[in-house]
């Protein structure tokens, strides 16, 4: 930070002290109590968080090795996340492709193929039937 900037914001915050006040909003913006019940609501933020962009579904260290797996969950959907042969990670839709049954719960380590538990159905680890 170059010193004239510094220089500003120190005097902002002298000034700040002296008169016994902050840069926060003149009045407190009050939430309606429906905001906290409303499903309207609930989805708009959903789709705003969760669902515009991507999320931390957890570390790479949960998968060390080739074949190590570990399922995340987040706003209804699951996802399984799983270290491929060439070390890469890589994530899947927790479903089987027949009766959407969850594939993985959990974590798992060393595996080849990961089967549904509904029909056998198994998939590899580029997600391949």
């Amino acid at each position: 930070m170059d010193r004239s900037t510094q220089d500003r914001l120190a005097a902002r915050i002298r000034a700040l002290r002296r008169d016994r006040t902050t840069d926060l909003a003149p009045t407190s913006y009050r939430v309606p109590a429906a905001d906290s019940t409303s499903r309207d609501v609930l989805a708009a933020e959903l789709a705003t968080l969760f669902r515009g962009g991507p999320l931390l579904a957890g570390l790479g260290g949960e998968a060390p090795a080739a074949g190590d797996w570990f399922s995340f969950d987040a706003c209804g959907r699951s996802v399984v996340v799983w270290r491929r042969p060439d070390d890469t990670l890589a994530a899947f839709v927790n479903a089987c492709r027949h009766r959407g049954m969850r594939i993985a719960t959990g974590c798992g380590r060393g595996e080849r193929l990961l089967a549904c538990p509904y029909h056998g159905w198994s998939y590899d680890a580029d997600g391949r039937l």
